[in-house]
C-alpha cells in the first residue's frame, strides 16, 4: 500500500506512506526516505517532522489489530495521519480492507466448492462400489 499526502501551508510538502505485506514501511516526504524499518506490531506509532521554516509534526497510527478475527474481518484494521496532534486523515487504508475483504470472499466460494466436489466424489465413489 502507498498513499501520497501533502503538508503544510505555504511550505508544502508530498509525504508518502509505503507499508507492504512483508513489515516493510517507509516513509518519505518530498521523494527522501525520512524513515524506513521493518514492522510486524499490530499497533504502532511513527512520528516524524516535515517542513524547515515551517514546521509540523506527522504522526502515522497503525492499528492492524493482528488476531485470527483482523484476517477474517479487517473492517477495524486502520492507519491514521495527525499533523501537529490534529487529525489529518482518518483512514490512511481503506483499499487495503477492500482488497482483503475481497481475497477473502473468494477464499471462502473456493471452500465451498473444493467441499461440494469432495462430497460429490465421495457419493460417486460409493456409488460405484454398489
Amino acid at each position: 500500500m502507498k498513499r501520497t499526502f501533502e503538508v503544510g501551508h505555504q511550505e508544502k510538502h508530498q509525504v508518502e506512506v509505503e507499508i507492504t505485506a512483508t513489515g516493510k514501511e517507509v516513509y518519505r516526504v518530498d521523494g527522501e526516505v525520512v524513515l524506513s524499518l521493518r514492522s510486524f506490531k499490530s499497533k504502532a506509532e511513527r512520528t516524524f517532522t516535515v517542513g524547515t521554516e515551517e514546521q509540523h509534526e506527522v504522526r502515522i497510527v497503525l492499528d492492524s489489530n493482528l488476531s485470527l478475527k483482523s484476517l477474517i474481518d479487517p473492517s477495524n484494521w486502520k492507519a491514521q495521519v495527525f499533523v501537529d496532534g490534529e487529525l489529518f486523515i482518518d483512514d490512511l487504508t481503506p483499499e487495503l480492507r477492500d482488497t482483503v475483504k475481497t481475497v477473502n470472499s473468494i477464499m471462502n466460494w473456493i471452500i465451498v466448492i473444493s467441499v461440494v466436489v469432495i462430497v460429490v466424489c465421495y457419493v460417486a465413489a460409493k456409488l460405484l462400489e454398489a
